[in-house]
């Protein structure tokens, strides 16, 4: 049980997440829905992050999951369940629970389990592309350095 003192001190949470910088308009407008929504409470702060749904070393997500663990968060805020993490956001979910902070998602999505395999299989597929596509990038960045 969290005590009186450190339901006072706690802060309200958006978190707002994209893939690649390309996608920044995308991450403004959820830092913007998400600020208009924490108008509803008093303390509130959006933590936007770049980085693949499948990373789980973002920078600003282990910040949002040490504010968790320390009874810091309240309500953590989503526009949609994804934008935490592609696959493990449960995890995140029963942490949120267990220490007290209330999770609401703005736009919850009722799929059928075979609309949410196929979104997961073409994400994996994405993530994985995207990667060797960087890999090569590298490579070639690397090659192009050598000649010059």
């Amino acid at each position: 049980m969290i005590s009186d003192q450190i339901k006072q001190n706690r802060i309200n949470v958006g978190y707002a997440r994209v893939s690649s910088h390309d996608q920044k308009k995308d991450l403004e407008t959820q830092k913007q829905r998400l600020a208009d929504h924490g108008k509803k409470f008093d303390n509130f702060e959006v933590i936007d992050d770049l980085g693949s749904g499948l990373n789980y070393r973002k920078k600003r997500l282990r910040r949002l999951i040490q504010m968790v663990c320390q009874s810091k968060i309240d309500k953590l805020v989503l526009i949609h369940k994804d934008r935490l993490l592609r696959f493990g956001s449960e995890i995140i979910f029963q942490l949120c629970a267990y220490f007290g902070t209330e999770v609401i998602i703005l736009e919850e999505v009722d799929e059928t389990f075979e609309n949410r395999l196929c979104h997961d299989v073409i994400e994996l597929m994405t993530v994985f592309s995207a990667r060797l596509y960087e890999k090569r990038s590298h490579k070639n960045r690397k090659s192009l350095k050598a000649a010059a």
